[in-house]
C-alpha cells in the first residue's frame, strides 16, 4: 500500500501484531475529505491481509467481513498497532493509536503460501 510502512512485526501462536506507519501526505487520503483527510474504512480493512502476507509470505486476500468497527478517525502521519488473532479464516483484528482503539472486527482471509 503506497505511504504504509510496516515495521516492528511480532508473532506467536494464533497472535500477530505490527506497527503501521502512514506517511503525511498519505496519497489513499486524498479527497477523503479535501479540508480533513482520514484513511477509509475499506483501506483500514486491507492492512489486515497486508501484515498477513508480510508475516507469512505467500498471499492473502480478504474474503469476508463478518463485523467492522471504525471508531475513530484514522489521519495521515499515524502510528499504529495492528493486532490480528486466530486463523485467516477466523481473524479478529484491533486497530490502535497509542492506547486508543480505532478499529477492530472479525474478518476472513482467502490465504496460499508462496
Amino acid at each position: 500500500m503506497i505511504g504504509v510502512t510496516f515495521e516492528a512485526i511480532e508473532r506467536a501462536e494464533g497472535w500477530l501484531a505490527g506497527r503501521i506507519v502512514l506517511a503525511n501526505p498519505l496519497p489513499l487520503c486524498v479527497g477523503h475529505f479535501p479540508k480533513m483527510p482520514i484513511l477509509p474504512g475499506f483501506a483500514q480493512l486491507l492492512l489486515v491481509p497486508e501484515l498477513w502476507r508480510i508475516a507469512h509470505g505467500g498471499s492473502a486476500y480478504l474474503s469476508h467481513v463478518a463485523r467492522a468497527r471504525f471508531r475513530t478517525a484514522v489521519i495521515p502521519g499515524d502510528v499504529l498497532r495492528l493486532e490480528l488473532r486466530g486463523k485467516a479464516a477466523a481473524l479478529r483484528f484491533s486497530l490502535v493509536r497509542g492506547r486508543e482503539r480505532m478499529a477492530e472486527g472479525l474478518v476472513a482471509l482467502s490465504t496460499s503460501t508462496a
